[in-house]
Order: C-alpha cells, then structure tokens, then sequence
C-alpha cells in the first residue's frame, strides 16, 4: 500500500517538455531521434533531387519557413511521456516497488511476463483486474523500474524526491516505477483555468467523464481518487477536448471482492481526496460485517467535478482548507459527511435544466436514490443525439422506436467513418446537440457516440428515458 507522500507527490516527465511547467526542457535520447526522424522524412518528400543550393549551405539543407517551423513546435508536440513516480520509503528493487505500486498499472496495456517470472509476480498479477482500453482511460503503453534519473531541470522541480546520489538533501530512493504513456495538452484544472469554453463543450466533458467511470463500473474498478487534477486533456485539430481519467495509484481493483471491500478495520484504504470521497465510503465504520461499496462512489465525484466544468466553484472544497466555519466565513463549502440534498449551491444557466437536475440526483447523500453510472451517461447521451421530442413530457419511445434509432445512428457512424481532424464542429439546435453544416462530426463526438454504442442496451436506454420522463413530467 502506498504511503500518503507517495500517492501525493508524483511528477509527469514528458520527452520534449511538462504539460504543468513554464520550464521547457528536453530528453535528448528519445527526443532527438524523433525530430531527426521528422526531418529526414520531410526533407525526403518535400525537397527534389534537382534542388539548387545556395552557397555556403550543406546539401539537402531546406530553405522552407513552414519544414523550420514544424521542426521547432516539434519538440513540443512528442507524442509520448515518461511518469516517474516518486519513491520515498519502498526497497530499491523491482519486486518491492511492484508490490507497492502495482495500482498504477492497472490501465497499462502491455503486461507480457516472461517464462522465469517469480511467483509473487504471477499472484500480483493473477489477483489484479486488467482493465480494458477505452476512449476515455488514460493511454499508457507500458511500464518498468529502473534507477532514478538525472533529469534535466529535476534539481528545481522536485529536489526533495531525488536521491542522495544525485542531490544530498534528497529522500528519494535510488530506483522507482516509470510509466509509459501517451503525452497530454492539460488537465481538467488548466483547461478550465486557461480557456473560456462553449456550452456544447462543457456538455461534452461531462458525457466523457460519465463514459468513462460507466467502463470502470462495468469492469469492477473504482477511481477512487477523481479530482480535477487527475483528470487529462487532449486537445485535437478541431479543437475538442478529449477527456481522459489518470492517476490510479488509490484505485480499487480486486478480483476477489470487486467493488464490495470489507471494512474490518481502520487499517483498509479508503482511497484518495478525502474532499470528494462518497458519503457512504466517508461515514462507514470498520466492524465485522461492514461493507465499503464503491458501486456509485465515483460517480458521486463526477457530480462534484460537474460544478468545475460548468465554471463554478466546487461545493465541496473550502478556500480555508476546511476551517471556513472556524473561521466565520460564508461558503458554500458543503461537507461530504453531514450535508443535505437541499444545501446543494443552484447551478449556473449554462448548464441544461435536465443536465443540472441529473447533477443534483448524483449528489444525492443516499446512493440507494442515485442512478447507477450507465443511466447517468446514457442520459447525458441522450441529450445530446436522441430526437427532441424524446426529451419533452410524454415523449417516451416504444422499444421498436429506440431500436430504429440505434440503427440509424450507427449506419451514420459507419457511413461516415473515422472523421478527419479539423472537421467542423457541432452546433446547438434545440437544446441538443446535431450535426454540422458540412455533415462531418467532430472528432470526440465520434469517439463518444461509439463508446455509447458499444454499451448500448435497451433495458438500461429505457432505464434512462424513463429518469427522463420523471423529470420533464408537469
């Protein structure tokens, strides 16, 4: 299990540069061979073999300001990053720094073993849930150990966890975990801070982080630690989003007990942000027959990061770190273990009414009252691609109804094909969300609508309409 300092202090370093740092810095190893790479293939296609060259200038040499500029935003735009974690207090060894941290791993996609593989690594491995990729996991390749580093600028961005062999007032370990994935633009929190977005966008956000605590939910892992820190960005060519959740050191992945983790003592991990932990993960305690259910926990979190994407502040943190009352200060600071449904601060105008009254229902201190995660994003779906009239009062669908629109939904997916970026984006008409004027979707609507449909089942679209009609209903 991982130490409170070790879950808390972790660094993304990036080949080429930190998606969270002003500092830019470089690896040359890996980033000198891509941009090398990138220029001999540009020179090849770009520049003819009867090309003259001025004097002075070696052959081969590209005059072109459009190939010079490529080459230095290139640095910029590696495709890849290196996580290393920070190592405190776990053995220099492979075995004890996977014992401890093999969380993190779960969302890894390659986990070959080789024939001498020790059997402690099989047991880990055996008991720990692999978790299928998705649009909206974090995209990691792989993983190792090795020593830690020298890295540039490391002795300014977290000289505390370097070790004594590099700098002498650290208290990091000589050897840590190193996570390869693929490299991101920001997270939730910086593109929040950073950029002013559309409602179409925020809605788009919110329908990425439901999609993708539905696939934990459906193959029995919980996040556990959502926050908008750990929660990434990419952004395409046209500009949308693509969200991704991250960081799951805290998570919960057991084959054994799945989402139902017996609560025998103090001793068992709750989990992360205890700001933003569920009610009834929060007040549950330890005893012989107590039960920590984690079936709609993250989901609870995803309501609280829903005042974030719609620009307001989240009612469960406190500028005063918790002491606002202490302090006298009027807040809407809620805690997670006391409040009522009722308290819940309105949310802003730019949000949907149906959208807002869905936000309210996940923060719903009871989770027998919550909907489950799948009918939280299958309504969230629904707003933004079934037919208006699905949304008003007595416009509930038979199930030939909702069949011939599934169909016809995926014929147009199929139709259109993987879409190019840079395609047009997706206008507001009506309250939902339809296609653009030059019949092509952008990039994220695609990849939410397949992960919509691959899910789809009739009971649970029906499930969701029905939480519809109850709320539209006069």
């Amino acid at each position: 299990m991982m130490s409170p300092l070790q879950n808390m202090s972790r660094f993304v370093h990036n080949f080429g540069g930190s998606v969270d740092s002003i500092l830019t810095y470089s690896q040359p190893s890996a980033a000198t061979d891509f941009v090398g790479a990138l220029k001999r293939e540009q020179e090849r296609l770009s520049i003819p073999e009867d090309h003259s060259q001025p004097a002075g200038l070696s052959p081969g040499y590209n005059m072109s300001p459009l190939l010079d500029t490529k080459l230095e935003s290139s640095i910029n735009t590696y495709p890849l990053a290196l996580k290393m974690m920070f190592n405190y207090d776990i053995q220099s060894n492979a075995l004890s720094i996977l014992r401890a941290m093999y969380k993190e791993t779960v969302p890894a996609r390659q986990r070959r073993m080789n024939t001498a593989a020790e059997e402690w690594e099989r047991l880990l491995q055996s008991q720990t849930l692999v978790l299928p990729p998705h649009p909206n996991i974090v995209c990691m390749f792989g993983f190792f150990c090795d020593e830690v580093r020298n890295f540039p600028d490391g002795h300014l961005l977290y000289p505390i966890a370097q070790p004594q062999r590099i700098n002498p007032q650290g208290y990091g370990r000589n050897m840590s975990l190193y996570l390869l994935m693929k490299r991101y633009d920001h997270s939730l929190r910086g593109l929040l801070d950073n950029q002013d977005l559309s409602t179409r966008t925020r809605i788009l956000l919110l329908a990425q982080m439901l999609e993708a605590v539905t696939h934990l939910n459906r193959h029995g892992v919980a996040h556990r630690d959502l926050k908008s820190d750990n929660v990434l960005i990419e952004l395409q060519d046209d500009e949308s989003p693509v969200l991704v959740l991250s960081d799951f050191g805290c998570c919960l992945a057991d084959k054994v007990h799945g989402l139902r983790l017996p609560y025998v003592s103090h001793d068992v991990d709750k989990g992360g942000n205890a700001a933003l932990m569920a009610p009834e993960i929060f007040n549950m305690m330890p005893g012989p027959f107590a039960v920590l259910n984690y079936g709609k926990a993250d989901l609870w979190a995803c309501g609280a990061l829903a005042y974030e994407i719609f620009g307001m502040r989240n009612p469960f943190y406190s500028s005063s770190g918790g002491l606002a009352h202490e302090r006298g200060e009027l807040t809407y600071s809620l805690r997670n273990s006391d409040y009522k449904q009722e308290q819940l601060p309105p949310m802003c105008d730019a949000c949907p009414p149906l959208l807002q009254h869905l936000v309210y229902n996940i923060l719903n201190p009871n989770p027998s009252k919550r909907v489950s995660p799948d009918i939280a994003a299958n309504v969230v779906q629904l707003f933004l691609w079934a037919p208006s009239n699905w949304l008003k009062a007595g416009g509930m669908p038979n199930s030939s109804e909702i069949l011939q629109w599934l169909l016809s939904l995926t014929t147009k997916i199929m139709c259109e094909g993987r879409p190019c970026l840079g395609a047009g984006s997706i206008k507001m008409t009506g309250g939902t969300i339809g296609a653009s004027t030059n019949g092509r979707r952008a990039y994220v609507e695609y990849l939410l609508i397949c992960s919509f449909l691959a899910r789809a089942r009739l009971r649970r679209i029906r499930g969701a309409l029905n939480w519809i009609q109850n709320v539209v209903a006069p």
